[in-house]
């Protein structure tokens, strides 16, 4: 028995031990309230409380002879709010244009304080379609915590090339409680869309690529001209400075170009592991 930290709507289970046998046990509440506490082998008493707000309670007491403590100790009870669960969709996590025929995977990801219930994604075509659930998950044991994956395929969703599907996640908890994520679109497009979007993405992954090979050529060309004897030590500095400016830029650039070349308008490039 202690102090007691709650999320509201708990059940909590108070033991207490004596060095004697009882007569009764009592949880005495701040509010004003008590609970009879069960007494087991005489002198153990148990009691259950639920958790609704923020109280204190005292455990008293009595004996076979009518003694007990005049001053029993009290704790506090603090009760924590029961919010919302939180959800989130992590794949692809941004708005996409696809085919009709394409493959979307998705991945979702939910937590809950007490316990998630269901976690499902609801869609409708833009701009006035009927919202529905198009992808859905449930379990039979409590789960705190879930990522779930599955891939929509949009075959299914028989959109023509031109419409728009929004889509959110939405994580309910076991009070029935219910959050959506944040909203994302998926654009279907043509075969010949499609093509020319690649194009276009291999023309700036092209010119990108392009200047990183500029900036590697003339980081080499600052440094080789930062180490000849006659620079002197103000100059080294300055060029060893520049160096690593480009450096870093070069890097931040080749991160992109890979972010690139693994996104999702790239990942379907016909020919791609020849590129690679």
């Amino acid at each position: 028995s202690g102090p007691i930290r709650a999320i509201v709507g708990s059940v909590v289970t108070v033991t207490a031990h004596a060095d004697r046998t009882l007569e009764r046990a009592t949880l005495r509440f701040g509010s004003g309230t008590s609970i009879d506490m069960e007494i087991k082998e005489g002198h153990v008493a148990k009691a259950e409380l639920g958790v609704r707000e923020r109280d204190n309670y005292a455990i008293v007491l009595v004996d076979r002879e009518g003694l007990q403590d005049p001053r029993p100790q009290v704790h506090p009870i603090e009760a924590i709010p029961d919010g919302p669960p939180t959800v989130e969709v992590r794949e692809p996590g941004r708005d996409v244009q696809v085919t009709a025929d394409a493959e979307v995977a998705l991945s979702v990801h939910a937590r809950d304080d007490v316990g998630l219930s269901r976690l499902d994604v609801l869609a409708r075509v833009e701009p006035d379609g009927e919202e529905k659930a198009i992808v859905e998950w449930m379990w039979s044991d409590v789960k705190l915590e879930v990522t779930a994956g599955r891939l929509l395929k949009l075959a299914e969703q028989k959109l023509p090339p031109g419409a728009a599907l929004s889509y959110c996640a939405r994580a309910i908890d076991l009070k029935g409680q219910e959050a959506r994520s944040r909203a994302f679109t998926i654009s279907v497009i043509s075969d010949s869309q499609e093509k020319q979007q690649t194009l276009s993405d291999l023309a700036s992954l092209r010119d990108r690529l392009r200047w990183i090979l500029e900036k590697q050529k003339q980081a080499r060309g600052d440094l080789a001209k930062g180490i000849e004897p006659r620079v002197n030590e103000k100059q080294g500095l300055e060029t060893a400075h520049r160096v690593r400016t480009l450096q870093f830029e070069v890097r931040q650039q080749s991160l992109q170009a890979l972010a690139d070349w693994n996104g999702e308008e790239l990942s379907r490039l016909p020919g791609r592991e020849k590129l690679a």
